[in-house]
């Protein structure tokens, strides 16, 4: 089985799914209640499906990614997370250096 690519991952639904229910999940339009969401996608080691799980919400600007949980046959092809922080605010919305070593 090959890794897959950033291309794979964008053009995989179950990812797509994931990332729009994650946007939607941190609440961009609400200042006070804005917060970061994200989590894992996995890939089954005997069929190749992908699979998500999410981490529980983050901060305004953090979210722990460190531990994803185990499932069985599969392994962690990468993380994803949101940042609803508005440039217009000062906040950068792309990644930071820390996303960008995790990653």
């Amino acid at each position: 089985m090959q890794t897959p690519t950033t291309i794979d991952l964008a053009n995989e639904p179950v990812v797509q799914q994931a990332l729009e229910d994650a946007w939607a999940d941190s609440l961009p339009g609400d200042p006070g209640r804005r917060h970061e969401e994200g989590g894992w996608v996995y890939r089954d080691t005997t069929t190749a499906a992908f699979t998500v799980r999410r981490a529980p919400a983050g901060g305004r600007a953090t979210l722990d990614l460190n531990t994803p949980p185990v499932v069985v046959g599969a392994v962690v092809v990468a993380t994803f997370h949101t940042h609803p922080n508005p440039s217009a605010e000062g906040w950068e919305p792309g990644p930071s250096a820390g996303d960008t070593r995790s990653a």
